[in-house]
């Protein structure tokens, strides 16, 4: 598990800072990942750095049967989703391929800014 740590107390810079260190990780794990997924929270954070945002809330799938995620939009070429068990209160955001977690990335805000 990895760990950002926010110490910055203005929103803006909470924003450069959090994508900043985000793009690096998953640059790091770019071969093995082809999602990310998080609460919704931090996901609307994350839609702050987007220029398009995709809204797919197929909350549905074509059984019938209700789907954990659902995806909001693109973030470094790659599908974000909100994982809709996943409390506002955890604040990871999991790198994954397909639904295997590759790697999870705690978000410490030490000023409450995001969370």
């Amino acid at each position: 598990m990895k760990t950002i740590k926010i110490t910055q107390e203005k929103h803006i810079d909470v924003i450069k800072y959090l994508t900043s260190e985000l793009n690096q990780i998953i640059d790091e794990n770019k071969d093995l990942i082809n999602n990310i997924a998080t609460n919704g929270n931090l996901a609307s954070v994350l839609q702050e750095s987007f220029y398009s945002i995709n809204f797919e809330r197929a909350i549905i799938d074509e059984n019938g049967k209700k789907q954990q995620f659902f995806q909001i939009g693109i973030f470094c070429n790659l599908p974000l989703n909100v994982d809709v068990l996943q409390s506002w209160s955890n604040n990871d955001i999991h790198l994954k391929n397909d639904d295997k977690i590759i790697e999870t990335i705690k978000i410490e805000d030490e000023n409450d800014i995001l969370i």
